[in-house]
């Protein structure tokens, strides 16, 4: 395995450890940050390299799926003895967790950043169940073949390049909802301060995704739940973690995504599908969310 050289500029590093509880670990230990990139919606890649180092990481505040790209045999996590690491291994990290670690040799790895808003919006779609009844469960040493798979997209494209970061948003929101379905564990609890009630949870949930195409104001969303509009804000947000603004602008941009990706639809159809008044709104919120207008986007995907 060859050595990298000296550190790439400080100020990447700098904005990554300044973002990220796990890179600012990283970016005081032995750990070389050889290239990184924010892939839009709050997805960020970094590719890094160590060897004969220990490190630790106590409640980073985000998630961080890592992929052990070369190395790793001689990568132990203290407390979790007989678990080996090498090349194709997964671990995951939650924002909450703390872990501690020892490398014997040289290693590189892939880290995949998210925060938790993202996986609230993707674990309210993926499961019927209060966000706070869910747990991302951490977990070392593993395999995950269709993981595998999507990071392997990401390692392949070209970081500098604005197209390829387009193709890399949606990988990376494939990657999240695979996490979501496959990894997010039901936790109930029988003690759950406010929320809305299972049913009226599902009864807006349902909603949003039947009528996205049309107006989806707070106060249709209150009356479907029958509760005050100042009163129901709170309680979705404690329920599925976003405010209902959010989660509605996330459900768009995400059917958005699959009808660019898997159709020859025209903009302003899409737009209309999405709930978007009018393509230049589907624009303005596509690009603020990806990193690119929708046309560069499907472009990218589908090259």
């Amino acid at each position: 395995m060859n050595r990298p050289g000296p550190r790439i500029d400080e100020t990447p590093l700098q904005h990554l450890a300044a973002r990220y509880g796990v890179a600012a670990a990283l970016a005081s230990s032995r750990a070389v940050l050889e290239r990184t990139v924010a892939i839009g919606d709050g997805f960020t890649l970094a590719e890094w390299w160590n060897e004969h180092d220990t490190t630790g990481y106590h409640a980073p505040g985000h998630h961080t799926l890592s992929l052990y790209l070369e190395g790793g045999e001689g990568t132990r996590r203290i407390g979790f003895p007989g678990r080996i690491g090498g090349p194709g291994r997964f671990c995951l990290l939650p924002a909450e967790h703390e872990s501690h670690w020892v490398l014997t040799r040289p290693m590189r790895f892939l880290h995949f950043y998210f925060d938790r808003g993202a996986l609230a919006a993707a674990g309210a779609a993926a499961h019927d169940a209060d966000i706070r009844e869910t747990t991302l469960p951490d977990d070392t040493f593993f395999d995950d073949p269709d993981a595998a798979r999507l990071m392997a997209g990401l390692i392949r494209l070209d970081w500098g390049d604005a197209a390829s970061r387009l193709a890399a948003t949606q990988t990376g929101h494939e990657l999240l909802a695979h996490l979501a379905g496959r990894r997010l564990r039901r936790r109930p609890s029988p003690a759950l301060d406010g929320g809305l009630a299972p049913h009226i949870r599902r009864r807006v949930l349902e909603l949003v995704e039947a009528a996205l195409d049309e107006p989806l104001t707070l106060g249709r969303l209150a009356a479907a739940a029958g509760q005050s509009e100042f009163h129901f804000a709170r309680m979705f947000r404690a329920s599925v973690g976003l405010p209902p603004h959010a989660y509605v602008l996330a459900r768009r941009l995400d059917r958005a995504r699959r009808l660019l990706a898997g159709s020859d639809r025209p903009l302003a159809e899409i737009a209309a599908a999405c709930g978007f008044t009018h393509p230049s709104h589907l624009t303005r919120h596509f690009r603020a969310a990806f990193g690119g207008p929708p046309g560069a986007w499907r472009a990218a995907v589908r090259g």
